[in-house]
């Protein structure tokens, strides 16, 4: 039997990641950019403090069991460069030492993508996809700077959508 979960935590690792939250619902209560250190502009910037309160932000109200943070699942891709593979795998590690002993679920960036877009149009890029897809789903999009935030809500949103029997299943 699944647990009850109540609230639901999209986290798009990068650069310019995002995090967002939705209710049992589906309802979009939250979404912001990962905090980070000021000056510093480079991937593994975060301002890791700011980033744990972030993941604590609705403990008064949701147990830890209640909670599922869903990250998209990353790896070295050929042809990033050493610098890029190198922050990512520091960044994973930053978020994965954040959440360890909470519910955790991982999703394949073509999963949710797959899901959501039905196939890229002529000038159409991931970016303006997601705001799009965004807009549709909870009015937000062309507010939303960060692809890193449409990212995390859409991923939030797809796993939703998996526990509540809207489509297939993941792994948890």
């Amino acid at each position: 039997m699944q647990e009850s979960i109540r609230l639901y935590c999209g986290i798009d690792i990068g650069k310019h990641g995002g995090m967002s939250y939705l209710d049992e619902s589906g309802v979009l209560l939250h979404y912001c950019n990962f905090p980070r250190v000021k000056g510093n502009s480079d991937y593994e910037g975060y301002d890791v403090e700011a980033l744990g309160r972030l993941f604590d932000m609705y403990k008064d109200k949701y147990s830890v069991k209640e909670v599922l943070y869903c990250m998209e699942k990353i790896w070295a891709i050929p042809g990033y460069r050493i610098q890029t593979a190198f922050s990512l795998g520091i960044q994973l590690g930053i978020l994965r030492m954040l959440l360890r002993g909470r519910n955790k679920c991982y999703v394949y960036p073509r999963q949710w993508q797959g899901h959501y877009w039905e196939k890229l149009e002529e000038g159409e890029t991931s970016k303006t996809m997601s705001k799009k897809v965004c807009e549709n789903l909870y009015g937000v999009g062309d507010d939303l700077v960060s692809d890193g935030i449409t990212d995390s809500i859409l991923i939030a949103r797809y796993v939703y959508d998996i526990r509540n029997g809207n489509i297939g299943e993941i792994k948890e």
